[in-house]
C-alpha cells in the first residue's frame, strides 16, 4: 500500500490540492516525488515505484481516496493524477467452468519451465485458447515489453456499465481492473 505520509507531503509540496482536475490530470514525475520524498528513510515512503503501483481502490493512500483521485504512468519516470473512477469491479463469474482441449498435439516443452504471467499468457495463445475465447482467430502475438511515447492522452469514459480507456497512439488499450491488467488490441471491442 502507497505510503499516506509520503503522498501528504508530496500533495504539500507540489499544492496538488488545489490543481483543478476538471482542466486536466496533475503531471507529476519520478524526480518531484524522490525530492518531496528525499528525506524518509524508508524505500516504501520515497520510491516511485512503490509510491506509484496503487493496483487497488483500497491500495491508494488516503489523500488520493479523500479526493477521488487515482494514478496512471504515462512513461518511463512520469505520472498523471486523475480525478474520477479509475478501476472496474470484476463481476464474479457464474457460469460453470468448461474444460478446453487444447489444439496442440504434442506437449509444449518449454511452457513446463518457470511460472511467468507472460509464459502462462504464450502457453493459452499457443494452444488456441485466447483465440477461442475471444472468438477472433486472426489474433496473433505482438512483440510485447516496455513502450515509450513522447506523450499519452488517456481518455477515460463509461459506457453502459463499462469503463472505457483508451490512449492517443492507439497501439495499446490499457484497462486496469482490480488487480488485473487487460489488454486488448482488437479495434471491434474498444470502437464500439
Amino acid at each position: 500500500m502507497a505510503s499516506n505520509t509520503a503522498w501528504e507531503k508530496i500533495f504539500n509540496d507540489l499544492d496538488i490540492k488545489n490543481h483543478n482536475f476538471n482542466n486536466g490530470p496533475f503531471e507529476i514525475t519520478a524526480n518531484d516525488i524522490k525530492k518531496s520524498c528525499q528525506n524518509f528513510s524508508k524505500t516504501v515512503d520515497k520510491e516511485p515505484r512503490c509510491l506509484c503501483k496503487q493496483d487497488t481502490r483500497d491500495s491508494r493512500p488516503k489523500i488520493f481516496k479523500d479526493n477521488g483521485l487515482f494514478i496512471l504512468p504515462t512513461k518511463n519516470g512520469a505520472y498523471s493524477i486523475l480525478k474520477g473512477e479509475g478501476y472496474v469491479d470484476v463481476p464474479d463469474i457464474t457460469t460453470p467452468i468448461r474444460n478446453y482441449k487444447g489444439k496442440l498435439d504434442f506437449e509444449l516443452e518449454s511452457s513446463l519451465v518457470g511460472d511467468s504471467e507472460m509464459q502462462f499468457l504464450d502457453f493459452a495463445y499457443a494452444n488456441s485458447l485466447i483465440r477461442t475465447f475471444m472468438d477472433d482467430p486472426s489474433l496473433v502475438l505482438t512483440i510485447r515489453g516496455a513502450e515509450i511515447y513522447n506523450s499519452t492522452i488517456f481518455f477515460l469514459c463509461w459506457e453502459g456499465n463499462d469503463l472505457r480507456t483508451k490512449r492517443t497512439n492507439r497501439s495499446r488499450c490499457r484497462v486496469r481492473r482490480e488487480g488485473v491488467d487487460c489488454f486488448n488490441r482488437s479495434k471491434k471491442f474498444f470502437n464500439r
